[in-house]
């Protein structure tokens, strides 16, 4: 009975997401011809398949099939000025036209630089690459060649970009990744503070640094500034991967909670949200390791388009938008939106963990203890349920892909779109209600 039921609601949620979806449908499959499964990342991919969008403009998405949504994902929360904000396309068309890009630098780069170390204590000096994913890596780098020690202590399950290192402790495909790629790694739950106290006294003298990502924390619960303060008294440095966590404050997540990294990677918004960009940064006595000025043999940075000059006003642009009142603004928007959803879950009698802060949003249907895989693996018939819990709120013109995990407010949203988000899931809640209690009773509270 309970697979038949799991089937209908199979059934009927794709069957509408097919209706609203055909030229998406078949554009995936023209894709596929010229691109390996048809889109570029894997966080584009979703089953049935992808909407292909035709436009966007502030908090609008549009799709190939003229269906409209709210964009709650914000290309993945960089988006925290909205789509195509006019001050930054503006600056991204002007820049071109006096070098598109150059094998020298450009007096942007310095300026942009110095607006993101105005924002940061801990970060010094500064250096630009083209990703989230390289900012943690060569953050990692400038750890090893710091402290002489080969070792960094991540949050088991805490996505910080897809080099191999990063990616071996994750619950998605090992494929093509070497075994030895986590030799110099170490893992932990860093929501069981004992286990990393443990580890970073124990290995202390091989640890390079541990690796936090603030959007897994609470301000009011303290845990992450236990985990800082326990790292300072092991002597270990702290790295800072505030890809995502930016957003939460003019100063990010360090000002948010109240601490200071030894090293700090950047992405995503740093750049106006709309091109490829990343940044690392630290103590200027860290960061001076990557000076040709003053190193005989100084630790190796590169990139061809790192800190292009179109990316440089792009940041320079966004930063100046990204104004203290903005971020207060968002923040009161992001606590109506997770507040608004805690009463939905508790009135349809429906566990949920809400996770982040400020203009974040992180959703998780049923209790999150942790992030670790191993602990806490999904049966596949409650990941489906959540498979087609995301695809309803899609239906409902809610585009927040991967089961709705991410709902990232952004500067044009109002408090009407915040009470449009909470609508569409309590309508959702109660359309899933029978299905949970049939297939997936641990998600219903008492």
């Amino acid at each position: 009975m309970t697979t038949d039921l799991l089937e209908r609601y199979r059934a009927e949620i794709e069957d509408a997401y097919d209706r609203r979806t055909p030229r998406s449908h078949a554009l995936l499959q023209s894709a596929c011809e010229s691109i390996a499964g048809g889109v570029t990342r894997a966080t584009n991919w979703w089953r049935p398949h992808p909407i292909f969008v035709d436009r966007a403009e502030g908090c609008q998405l549009f799709d190939v099939d003229g269906n409209e949504y709210l964009d709650w994902n914000g290309c993945f929360t960089a988006a925290i000025l909205g789509n195509s904000p006019p001050r930054v396309l503006a600056a991204m068309r002007e820049a071109p036209t006096r070098v598109l890009s150059a094998g020298a630098p450009t007096e942007s780069v310095h300026t942009w630089a110095r607006m993101l170390g105005e924002r940061y204590p801990s970060v010094e000096r500064v250096r630009f690459c083209c990703s989230g994913s390289e900012a943690v890596l060569f953050s990692c780098r400038a750890a090893r060649a710091w402290t002489g020690r080969p070792k960094i202590l991540k949050q088991r399950g805490s996505y910080h970009g897809t080099t191999d290192a990063m990616e071996v402790d994750m619950p998605t495909s090992q494929r093509g990744i070497p075994p030895h790629a986590g030799a110099d790694m170490l893992y932990a739950d860093f929501w069981d503070e004992g286990e990393v106290e443990a580890l970073l006294r124990e290995q202390r003298d091989e640890l390079a640094g541990l690796l936090l990502n603030p959007i897994w924390f609470r301000r009011q619960d303290g845990r992450l500034l236990r985990l800082v303060e326990i790292a300072r008294a092991n002597d270990v440095p702290v790295i800072c991967d505030e890809v995502m966590s930016f957003r939460f404050a003019p100063g990010g997540a360090q000002q948010y909670f109240g601490f200071e990294a030894d090293i700090t990677a950047f992405g995503k918004s740093i750049g106006g949200g709309g091109l490829a960009v990343g940044a690392f940064g630290g103590r200027a006595a860290i960061m001076q390791l990557f000076s040709n000025l003053d190193e005989e043999s100084p630790v190796h940075h590169s990139g061809t388009f790192a800190g292009n000059p179109t990316t440089a006003a792009a940041g320079i642009a966004a930063l100046e938008e990204l104004t203290p009142a903005l971020f207060e603004r968002v923040g009161g928007l992001g606590e109506r939106l997770r507040s608004g959803f805690g009463h939905a879950f508790a009135e349809a009698g429906v566990r949920a963990t809400l996770l982040g802060e400020a203009s974040l949003v992180l959703l998780f249907l049923g209790e999150l203890a942790s992030l670790d895989p191993r602990r806490h693996p999904s049966p596949p018939a409650e990941a489906e349920v959540r498979r087609l819990f995301g695809l309803s709120l899609l239906n409902k013109g809610m585009f927040t892909p991967a089961d709705g995990l991410i709902w990232a407010i952004s500067a044009p949203m109002r408090e009407a779109e915040v009470d449009c988000a909470v609508a569409a899931l309590r309508a959702t809640l109660a359309e899933f209600k029978p299905l949970f209690e049939a297939s997936t009773p641990n998600l219903l509270a008492g």
